[in-house]
């Protein structure tokens, strides 16, 4: 990713994706922490690609001072996003995040005194509970139920459920539904998948169309 999105117009090219991708929580996770760790990546002068790039279709040229104003600015000049938001991802998807990504976002929290989902807050979790940063993110999730859902890190613990099934519980990842383009296998897959009261819904919407 970082040979191919290499100049500031490409940057630019790239930035509306992942607002939409973000926004709408888009679920391709096979791009979004790609271009995730794209912004936090350096032109050869040094500079971080989210601190400056062009707007490919009017030319002009976005420069931002800190991680928060670009943010917060409207697409296609920034993210429209908060950094809960950006978290989140990270959060999904830990191990395809680059450390020093995540050590980024977790100063921008820090200086604004969240602690509570910074990767430094994390880290110290891990220290004190004797356990070491795992890629897979099992250990991640483990932690951050340690800290924030006790009751729920004990029933991962105990086998009662899976740090992913736990992880959802808690809020920390979303639910998603993979299921084969066929209408039976996605009926059959839904059945399965949804309660009644969702099952409703889907019908209604269904007659919508």
């Amino acid at each position: 990713m970082e040979n191919k999105i290499s100049t500031p117009k490409l940057v630019g090219q790239m930035i509306p994706t992942l607002a939409r991708s973000i926004s709408e929580h888009k679920s391709n996770t096979s791009v979004v922490p790609d271009l995730i760790n794209m912004l936090f990546e350096k032109y050869p002068d040094g500079t971080i690609k989210y601190k400056h790039f062009i707007i490919p279709h009017t030319g002009e040229e976005v420069r931002h001072e800190t991680l928060d104003g670009f943010l917060a600015a409207h697409i296609p000049h920034g993210l429209q996003c908060t950094r809960e938001d950006l978290r989140k991802w990270a959060d999904y998807v830990p191990d395809r995040i680059k450390e020093e990504v995540r050590s980024e976002l977790a100063g921008e929290l820090n200086q604004h005194g969240g602690d509570r989902v910074s990767e430094q807050g994390v880290n110290n979790t891990l220290k004190n509970q004797g356990m070491t940063r795992s890629t897979s993110g099992q250990n991640y999730i483990i932690a951050r139920l340690k800290r924030d859902n006790p009751e729920m890190a004990q029933k991962v613990l105990s086998g009662e459920l899976t740090a992913h099934q736990a992880s959802i519980k808690a809020g920390i990842r979303k639910e998603y539904i993979q299921v084969q383009r066929n209408p039976i296998k996605i009926v059959e897959k839904l059945r399965k998948a949804l309660t009644d009261d969702e099952l409703q819904e889907v019908r209604m919407l269904l007659c919508e169309l």
